[in-house]
């Protein structure tokens, strides 16, 4: 049972872990994720902030000849005094200075005055449909972009005044100036080192700025919008940056994870070295006692562990059975044997009284007649030789009587040694049976008043008892297994075996007692599925249990052909169980669960079948059950501890002289 025991708690301890282990995982995933949204978050709102920053630097770089005063003077008095020289040669450092495609200067009528091309800004025009003055609205400068042959343009255009009065506007203008850039990928290359770990893009339609976004959606991903001259956007640039937090979140997650598989293995491995150290000799050990086959435990004997020395024990167990049997089955021969010789000392007895009566019927014809002398001394040596051969098998008949008492006395030294190897059996079979009771004897840290009356007919019996305490339940039975001796014993200490392995396993939410009856027949017909079908168990097991709430006091009881009585107040009740054998239930018959609700000090009795089927009294008759109660109802004021001696001298005033007809166990315990 320690073994079941010890893997029962391997397996909550590994649950436990697991679950431990598990419940911690997500804990830190849910964490790291809240923390990584919160730090992309901020992060993606900084990076929103570099971007629009950045942009507003480079638009102020390209605005620099506006606030150059001393050029932007120069310029007007070069566009009113037409000095092309001045112009041709500012004009052109300023697009090579800001690599623009062209440089153009326009008059207040909005006609072409100067033109300065780059060589790749050829064949581009850049001056369709644009009127310049219409696009200021009382501003100085005006920014807009185009899209011209799959390439983007910007478009700065600043009006032509004194550089005092370009804040002021107090002046008109005399032209305008417009300067031509073209995002080619040097640009943007340089846009994105300016942004370190963020890269600029540029998407010409709304479509392609889509397929960018849904493209990062696990990146950064942030855009800005270009408007044409008439404030319709015309192309986007968006910016993208790895999410490096979440990657290595997800590399931290990924080694977890891979943590947590290994753990989950070794504690999977530790399972199955329980299942194939523990528990798998136990069942081979419970099975040679249904199959007497000692070979499946041969292995284990050749094992120095606790299971060998047991397979040991066994081996020599079923050993001594074999010899006892053979012993058995030479006495039967002999009794035998001593039967025809006692029939033959009867035969010789019989022939000897009628030789005596032919004596008898000779002398007295020797007597009634006179014959003559010759005859009668004739008669008289006939009889005397008669009379000689007579002693001679009388002395025969003699000696064969000694012989067959010197044999009886051989059978009776055999006899003996018989019976001596039979106690040591019954011996063996009831320290095994006390080695399973032990775990699941009724005491006071389960019950806190009880009393258990055991009376077996033989010194070893199939009746068992249990109690536990789990958490705050309490669970009490007493079961039969209805066969007696040897047998007896070593059923009943299976049964507990079995019964302890299912409640051991089961769960507060789960152990009602008509459950823990449907999983202990389960287990029965599992584990002595040959011993059923062989009919040797008859009846099957009969059991009591009842289970009940230490702090709601809510009980639940489920009976094998068996009831529970209450008593409470002086008032006797019961509780009927099912008219089913454990082991013996098939099909879609189960046991069923009566529940009650308890009031304190109520009295619960469980007992087997002997307290009410065992025969004595006046008429030699079953006590039955409704005398039971009657001598229940006759104990109510009696303390629990007396209840056990008065049910004891009770018990035996009603068998009297009479051979105990069945085991007697009963269990009363207050609430």
């Amino acid at each position: 049972m320690k073994y079941r025991s010890v893997q029962l708690g391997v397996i909550a301890i590994s649950i436990a872990s697991i679950s431990i282990l598990l419940l911690t995982l997500v804990f830190f995933y849910r964490v790291q994720q809240r923390e990584n949204d919160n730090i992309s978050r901020i992060t993606n709102e900084q990076r929103n902030t570099m971007v629009d920053n950045i942009f507003d630097i480079k638009l102020k770089q390209e605005q620099t000849p506006v606030f150059d005063n001393s050029a932007w003077d120069e310029l007007q008095e070069s566009m009113a005094t037409k000095d092309m020289e001045w112009i041709d040669v500012n004009i052109g450092y300023m697009s090579e200075h800001y690599l623009a495609a062209t440089v153009a200067l326009f008059d207040t009528d909005n006609k072409l005055f100067y033109d300065h091309v780059m060589p790749f800004g050829v064949g581009i025009d850049f001056y369709e449909d644009l009127r310049l003055p219409a696009l200021f609205r009382n501003k100085y400068k005006n920014i807009f972009y185009a899209v011209k042959e799959n390439r983007l343009f910007a478009y700065y255009i600043y009006k032509i005044v004194s550089s005092d009065d370009i804040l002021t506007r107090q002046e008109q203008e005399t032209g305008y100036l417009m300067l031509v850039k073209e995002y080619t990928d040097s640009l943007v290359t340089e846009m994105s080192q300016m942004l370190g770990s963020v890269e600029m893009h540029v998407a010409l339609s709304q479509l392609t700025l889509e397929q960018a976004a849904l493209d990062n959606q696990d990146s950064y991903f942030y855009y800005l919008t270009l408007n044409n001259q008439y404030g319709n956007p015309v192309a986007y640039l968006y910016f993208t940056a790895e999410n490096e937090i979440e990657s290595i979140f997800n590399r931290l997650l990924k080694v977890m994870f891979a943590i947590f598989g290994l753990v989950l293995l070794m504690l999977i491995s530790l399972i199955l070295y329980t299942q194939l150290k523990i528990v798998r000799p136990l069942h081979l050990i419970a099975d040679v006692f249904y199959s007497n086959d000692v070979g499946k435990i041969d292995k284990l004997m050749g094992s120095k562990s606790e299971f060998g020395v047991l397979s040991n024990n066994i081996d020599k167990f079923f050993k001594q059975k074999y010899v006892a049997d053979q012993m058995h089955k030479e006495m039967v021969e002999r009794n035998k044997k001593l039967t025809d010789q006692k029939d033959a000392i009867e035969r010789l007895e019989y022939q000897v009284a009628a030789h005596e009566g032919t004596i008898e019927t000779l002398n007295r014809h020797i007597a009634d007649t006179n014959r003559e002398k010759e005859l009668k001394e004739a008669q008289l040596s006939i009889n005397e030789q008669m009379l000689d051969e007579q002693m001679d098998n009388i002395y025969r008949l003699d000696e064969q009587i000694e012989n067959l008492k010197a044999s009886l006395k051989m059978s009776e030294k055999q006899l003996r040694d018989v019976n001596e190897v039979v106690n040591e059996n019954q011996n063996y079979a009831v320290r095994l049976r006390n080695v399973m009771q032990v775990m699941v004897t009724p005491t006071k840290h389960v019950l806190r008043e009880f009393f258990l009356l055991e009376k077996l007919k033989d010194r070893i019996g199939g009746d068992f008892t249990f109690a536990l305490k789990i958490e705050n339940w309490v669970i009490a039975g007493v079961g039969d297994c209805n066969m007696q001796g040897i047998s007896g014993a070593m059923l009943s200490a299976i049964d507990i075996y079995l019964l302890n392995e299912v409640l051991r396993v089961k769960r507060v939410a789960e152990m009602r007692p008509d459950i823990v009856l449907n999983d202990l027949n389960r287990k029965i017909q599992a584990t002595m599925g040959d011993v059923l079908e062989a009919d040797i168990m008859r009846d099957g097991l009969h059991m009591s249990l009842f289970m009940y709430d230490t702090e709601t006091l809510k009980g639940y009881y489920a009976g094998s052909k068996r009831t529970m009585v209450l008593m409470r107040r002086g008032e006797v009740s019961e509780l009927f169980g099912d008219n089913l054998s454990i082991g013996k239930v098939h099909g879609d018959k189960t046991f069923n669960c009566v529940d009650t609700q308890l009031e304190p000090d109520d009295i619960i009795y469980l007992y087997s079948d002997g307290c009410t089927e065992v025969v004595g009294g006046p008429y030699c008759k079953k006590l039955l059950a409704i005398n039971f109660k009657k001598e229940i109802e006759r104990r109510q004021s009696m303390p629990i501890p007396d209840q056990k001696n008065s049910f004891r001298d009770f018990y035996e005033g009603w068998i009297g002289d009479l051979e105990q007809s069945d085991d007697i166990t009963l269990l009363g315990f207050r609430v």
